[in-house]
């Protein structure tokens, strides 16, 4: 039981404690992990602004605005050409993984889409931009290129303080 105890005590008094990134060990509080966490867009109390929808009254106009602003910027500057949708698939040995075969590929007509994750810091700069899913590595490039262009952005706020928010992009197209 005594053992339990003294696990328990040290398993709690090490979750007080967090890493910067520099490496130091600092004591965590509430100011700390408010400033160090990303809030979701949907859940900001004050959703980042670009820089068309700043004088939008209400949150959910600013909301929908940036939506938009975010979505023509895509349409804009998002300029995937044929060359994007070919890609090389390796035909791996399923017991050692080795590429048995490779051949190059070309995305069919159809539907696709790209998924894109990226914060606006605290500062309204685009940051951490991440392809979660895209049909070919040079079509997430280029939707990476375009996230990239983004203005800067008013910030979001959490209790009067600006924060890091998390925005998730799908990018839809159709190739004839």
């Amino acid at each position: 039981m005594k053992k339990l105890l003294v696990l328990l005590s040290l398993f709690f008094s090490l979750l007080s404690f967090t890493q910067s990134k520099e490496g130091e060990i600092i004591e965590a509080n509430s100011e700390t992990e408010k400033i160090s966490k990303t809030i979701p867009f949907t859940i900001v109390e004050r959703a980042p602004s670009h820089p068309n929808c700043v004088e939008k009254s209400t949150q959910r106009e600013k909301r929908n605005c940036m939506n938009s602003m975010i979505t023509k910027h895509i349409r804009e500057h998002f300029k995937p050409t044929k060359k994007m949708y070919k890609y090389r698939e390796n035909i791996r040995d399923e017991k050692t993984g080795k590429i048995i075969e490779s051949r190059k590929v070309k995305l069919n007509s159809g539907r696709y889409r790209i998924k894109v994750k990226f914060k606006i810091g605290t500062t309204g700069e685009i940051e951490d931009i991440e392809v979660v899913d895209a049909p070919t590595h040079k079509l997430a490039l280029e939707a990476k290129r375009a996230v990239s262009l983004l203005p800067k952005m008013e910030p979001g706020m959490q209790k009067g303080k600006p924060v890091r928010v998390g925005y998730f992009l799908p990018i839809n197209f159709i190739i004839n």
